[in-house]
């Protein structure tokens, strides 16, 4: 009789629906009162291996459209009777329409219909029964498809995940025993269905339903274990989950130390050395270490260093504390300090992207130099032909060589929460000198007669050292921040004196250090790259001062550069670079009218120097000077010299380049710059350290892009120059908007026309920065693998009114009544012999043919009548108080 019944049924449908319809219908059936269960039940398997083949939409809506689609849930009530397969089944039906339904409009019924699935699945009896298809003896099939039902659960709401979140208990033997089930056959394993669970309650977007997660005992714990051996999507899914923690401001730095503990630091540190993917560490082992994929592990340690880079340099969103008002005798920072020297960190001076790490977390805690310095002293002893020994003793350099324009910076902040002059004489000498275990091993390597190399090494560092003091020593000479302090000059020079005359390796050296400290003249322009100097002080030997009118009328410092400076930054350099340098240095005075030997010397010298000199004295800037000389040089010559690809590949790897590109210079109005996007950036301050860096580098990346303006397409996205770009008449600026031209000029398709920009206002300097974002502004990093910067994403595209907030009024009309008669707007002719006006005077001024073009691009692609009445409303409600509204029409007929 039942049988019959069903034939009836189904005749009776079909001549009503498609075939398919009828199956969706019985969906919604009681079937657990039905004797014949097991031929209905073949319509839920039925419905789930066809939408697998046809991903039909039709299918999945009229399901849910079903009156009774919610009676499929009555499979769960008698989970604990269900076979394996049953189980499997109904797990994988009822993910697939909870996934699909919430995926459809919020207020539509079928997305209604998915949230109410999904809430019945956290009710007792069912929630148990899902439970249950987590054990490890159901097989790894059924542990997949309960894992994926939860995380679609996860993605319905977020009332909805944090219910289950609290239901979930992540040191279950269930959950613990998938974490940890991995197989390298299968590309989406028990694992990875537990990670992409994980990831629901992540990337939900809600800032308590992260922070109830991290509070979760065992969650993240189960992430990051053996993290090592898990497939590249799942390394790369683990680095994202954890950079969207540290990227927000709502997770507290406590929670952040309870998250990244020391040994979830460890597991992901180790990913640098990331093989490839394997079920056990015994399996990785036996695997050759040439078999991984080169690519992927590029792709995992670029990933990774900016998030490491992240949590070791940032104040506000990673783990560096201030370390003050602390009585703890522990340094405020030793959870860095136990993972740049714990085990994954061992042979960081052997890797680029690790001995940046090492470097970049040691200027962001500079309590730590002293005690790593002491952790590598062991391995400083001198070895005859040792490449180990030369790179570990490069680190130890690049260690100092970073600190060096920090020095006055921490001194202050460390007398400020100081009492005593040997308190604060200590700290300052751990910081700038040889700590105590690495006396004897350098005094070893200075009498070390079977390598000269050691010996070179050696006394290059102590000469650096020597500056290091010398720097300290011109700042206390000049009496700058002892008015708050309880000791005087002279009590924290005869500390000095002696803390550093105990660490002296040599009789030689202390007789260099002596001369030091008998000296009584000094001269200020060692503390000119000092980011903590003020400015005015600074100003008196080694800038020119001017002046020059803000917006809000006040008289503001322009500062250029002294051309002496340029000279003394070279005389610190070693001899092999010097001599050349200081060749092309002056080309840029004295062009030859035909190429002298010393010239054609110096040219053939780039090229051997050139990795070392970016690499390792990025931060000076009379060495981007020396270099856009020498490519100017080559050009006007030609002569064969070091490609422009090759410098631009130099530059952008190199961890402070985007953080110097983006930041404004002296002349630049940082008014408008927002104020989130600089928090984000709060890396030891990194974007105001170098006054005239970003000076000197526009004129190399301009050098280089008029060799190759197909290069510095593919390097540089155009968006990181236009964040660049302030729309002012400051040498800088032109410079930018000339190469922007010749990038235009190459592709036809950067300022007019496609990439994103067809119809599109162009928005420049920081406003940029609050419409797309710049990856890599976040974590303030380079790194040694990555061929180009990342092409920024769009958070919302700019309207016509962005133009109009950059558009400060007060500066608007001054360029209105100053037109600069002579500036023209750089035409497809322009070509490589444009010539750059200088004019102090218009240096605050806006460019108005740039401002001019912004306003016509966008005003060419917007219909007449929509652009008109744009503009009417924005004119009039801008500069309806002031005689400004007619300025934008002065320009237009200058």
């Amino acid at each position: 009789m039942p049988k019959r019944i069903a034939s009836d049924y189904v005749e009776e449908s079909v001549s009503k629906r498609p075939k398919f319809a009828i199956e969706v219908d019985l969906l919604g059936s009681d079937l657990t009162g039905l004797p014949n269960f097991d031929l209905l039940f073949a319509v839920l398997d039925q419905f789930v291996k066809r939408l697998d083949e046809t991903d039909s939409t039709d299918l999945i809506s009229q399901a849910l459209s079903s009156k009774n689609i919610l009676a499929v849930l009555t499979f769960l009530d008698t989970g604990i009777q269900r076979k394996k397969t049953e189980l499997l089944t109904i797990f994988r039906a009822l993910y697939i329409l909870v996934m699909r339904g919430i995926s459809y409009d919020s207020s539509s019924e079928c997305n209604g219909i998915a949230r109410e699935l999904a809430e019945g699945v956290l009710e007792d009896c069912r929630f148990s029964c899902v439970l249950r298809g987590l054990k490890n003896n159901l097989g790894a099939e059924l542990n997949k498809a309960a894992l994926r039902l939860l995380a679609a659960v996860a993605t319905a709401d977020v009332g909805i995940a944090r219910g289950l979140l609290r239901s979930i208990h992540f040191d279950d033997a269930g959950l613990v025993q998938c974490s940890r089930r991995r197989n390298t056959t299968d590309p989406q394993d028990v694992r990875s269905c537990f990670l992409n669970l994980i990831g629901s309650f992540v990337f939900k977007d809600s800032n308590v339903l992260l922070r109830e997660l991290i509070d979760k005992k065992n969650a993240f714990t189960l992430v990051s274990a053996e993290s090592y051996i898990d497939k590249y999507a799942n390394v790369m899914l683990n680095i994202q989950m954890f950079r969207k923690i540290v990227e927000n401001r709502s997770i507290s730095k406590t929670q952040k130390v309870q998250l990244f503990s020391r040994n979830c630091l460890k597991h992901l540190l180790y990913l640098y050395t990331w093989r490839g993917e394997a079920v056990t560490l015994s399996e990785l082992n036996s695997q050759n270490r040439l078999d991984v994929n080169c690519d992927q592990l590029d792709s995992i340690r670029t990933s990774l260093h900016e998030l490491m880079l992240l949590l070791f340099t940032s104040g506000r969103l990673g783990l560096v504390f201030s370390g003050r008002q602390r009585e703890s005798t522990t340094p405020p920072n030793n959870l860095i300090f136990q993972a740049l020297t714990s085990p994954a960190m061992e042979a960081a001076h052997m890797d680029v992207l690790r001995s940046q790490l090492v470097v970049a977390s040691l200027t962001s805690c500079p309590d730590l130099i002293h005690l790593y310095l002491d952790h590598m002293a062991p391995l400083l002893q001198p070895r005859a032909s040792s490449k180990n020994w030369l790179s570990l003793m490069n680190l130890v350099r690049q260690i100092f060589i970073a600190c060096k324009t920090r020095l006055v910076g921490w001194a202050l902040a460390t007398l400020e929460r100081c009492t005593t002059a040997e308190q604060a004489a200590s700290i300052i000498v751990n910081t700038c000198f040889l700590s105590a275990k690495m006396v004897d091993p350098i005094a070893n390597a200075l009498h070390y007669e079977e390598d000269p190399a050691v010996v070179k090494e050696t006394k290059d560092l102590m000469k650096l050292l020597r500056t290091n003091i010398l720097i300290i020593l011109t700042w206390i000479s000049t009496g700058d921040g002892f008015t708050v302090t309880t000791c005087n000059a002279d009590q924290l020079k005869r500390e000095l004196n002696q803390l550093i005359l105990d660490r002296m390796p040599t009789t030689d050296c202390m007789k260099h250090i002596e001369k030091l400290f008998a000296k009584e003249n000094f001269n200020r322009e060692v503390l000119s790259d000092q980011c903590c100097m003020d400015q005015n002080a600074a100003t008196e030997s080694s800038v020119v001062s001017d002046s020059r009118t803000d917006a809000d009328d006040t008289i503001k410092a322009v500062i250029t550069r002294n051309p002496e400076q340029d000279r003394t930054e070279l005389s610190s350099l070693p001899k092999e670079f010097r001599k050349p340098l200081k060749r092309l240095l002056g080309f840029c005075k004295t062009a030859d009218v035909k190429c002298c030997p010393e010239l054609l010397s110096a040219l053939n010298a780039l090229p051997t120097i050139v990795e070392v000199c970016i690499n390792s004295y990025f931060h000076l800037p009379v060495i981007h000077r020396c270099l856009a000389n020498g490519l100017r040089a080559a050009r006007h010559h030609s002569v064969p010299c070091v490609k422009s690809k090759r410098i631009l590949q130099l530059l952008i790897q190199h961890m402070d380049f985007t953080a110097v590109l983006l930041c404004n210079d002296g002349t630049s109005d940082e008014a408008s710059r927002d104020k989130d996007i600089a928090a984000a950036n709060d890396l030891s301050n990194a974007n105001t350290q170098w006054p005239f860096l970003r000076d000197y580098m526009v004129e190399l990346l301009l050098e280089a892009a008029i060799v190759s303006p197909k290069a510095c397409i593919k390097k540089i996205p155009v968006l990181w120059f236009l964040a660049s770009y302030t729309a002012t008449l400051n040498p800088t600026d032109q410079r930018l908007l000339r190469i922007l031209f010749l990038m235009d000029l190459c592709s036809g398709t950067l300022l007019t026309h496609s990439n994103g920009f067809s119809a599109t206002p162009l928005v420049w300097g920081p406003v940029t920065r609050q419409h797309y974002q710049f990856q890599d502004v976040n974590t303030n990093a380079q790194t040694g693998s990555r061929t180009a910067l990342m092409q920024p994403v769009t958070f919302h595209q700019p309207g016509l009114n962005s133009l109009f907030t950059m558009l400060d009024e007060n500066r608007l009309l001054r360029t209105a009544i100053c037109f600069p008669i002579n500036r023209k707007w750089l035409g497809y002719t322009a070509g490589a012999d444009f010539e750059l006006t200088a004019n102090p005077d218009e240096n605050d001024l806006f460019d108005p043919c740039f401002v001019l073009h912004a306003l016509h691009h966008y005003l060419t692609h917007c219909e007449f009548n929509v652009a008109l009445s744009i503009c009417i409303h924005i004119l009039r409600h801008k500069f309806i108080h002031t005689p400004h509204r007619l300025t934008v029409f002065s320009l237009s007929t200058g």
